[in-house]
């Protein structure tokens, strides 16, 4: 037949269009590789009782900071109040995160304090 060799052109260019296509969309080996906290204990834990939280932009600002009253030896005066100018806090780390993760950190935050709130809730029990 005279249209033998276009027909086997077509099937070649088709085979290899159908190879070409397949390598271009075949996904890569995928690894699966867990995290792990290292050096966890040997990290300092610092305490807080001061907290502001910012937004800009596409992130969100933690301010954690430790704010020491002044000492008074007797209840203070009103003068030695008036006297005080503002109170410091030592500021001990400021996070930046994403919104995402600011979402991630709150579900965490609620789930560990429901957590507690059930410990607390079954140690009164006994």
């Amino acid at each position: 037949s005279t249209h033998q060799p276009v027909l086997q052109f077509v099937k070649t260019q088709l085979r290899r269009y159908k190879e070409a296509t397949a390598i271009a969309t075949e996904q890569p080996e995928q690894y699966q590789l867990e995290f792990k906290w290292v050096e966890v204990e040997n990290t300092s834990i610092q305490f807080t009782n001061q907290m502001t939280v910012q937004h800009i932009a596409n992130e969100f600002v933690l301010n954690f900071g430790y704010m020491t009253p002044p000492v008074f030896l007797r209840p203070p005066t009103q003068e030695e109040l008036a006297s005080l100018a503002y109170i410091p806090i030592k500021t001990i780390v400021r996070l930046g995160m994403t919104p995402d993760r600011m979402v991630e950190l709150i579900k965490m935050l609620q789930e560990s304090y429901r957590e507690y709130q059930a410990e607390i809730a079954s140690r009164q029990e006994r």
